[in-house]
């Protein structure tokens, strides 16, 4: 194993892959921050949504339902390998970034932002308690969902407020 390792480190074509992987890394962070929390809960209706499944349709229908942990791994690789390369297009047509777009909305378009934020935290505030009475496994199954599903429609709407801030710094000019 200590042999393995050093051959790794020392390899060029491995370490040239790595930065390769390091700059495709900090590509998806700069153009899609929530990916990270995406993958990292992604799992969770699964495996907390388990004993549902248990108390619904006994323990075969679990395993089944287990088994959708494993068709995640090729849907995540191939989402990976989407996100990264429409990270290289935006970074290719000179945009700079989740973050960087968040604070021109913030200037061109406040009430806008304001808005969608609101409402993200009211629906967050009225969710959170609803779910953690009805107990422990709804939690953290259903609350990854949404946080799963509000990601891509916050893009959407970050998308759209963008596009809306550009048009109103264009006619200011």
């Amino acid at each position: 194993m200590p042999l393995l390792i050093v051959f790794l480190a020392t390899n060029k074509k491995v370490q040239k892959l790595a930065k390769e992987k390091i700059h495709e890394r900090k590509l998806m962070k700069k153009h899609y921050t929530s990916y990270f929390w995406s993958i990292a809960l992604l799992p969770f209706p699964i495996i907390m949504g388990n004993q549902l499944v248990i108390d619904a349709f006994g323990k075969t229908a679990a395993l089944y339902f287990l088994g959708l942990l494993f068709l995640l791994i090729p849907v995540m690789w191939k989402l990976e390998k989407a996100l990264t390369e429409k990270a290289k297009q935006r970074e290719a047509e000179g945009d700079e970034g989740y973050n960087a777009n968040y604070k021109f909305i913030r200037k061109h378009c406040p009430q806008g932002y304001w808005i969608w934020s609101g409402f993200l935290v009211v629906v967050a505030v009225l969710l959170g308690p609803y779910l953690s009475k009805l107990g422990f496994y709804y939690f953290f199954t259903f609350v990854p969902l949404f946080i799963i599903g509000i990601v891509p429609l916050d893009y959407w709407i970050h998308l759209k407020l963008f596009e809306k801030a550009k048009l109103l710094e264009e006619k200011t000019k």
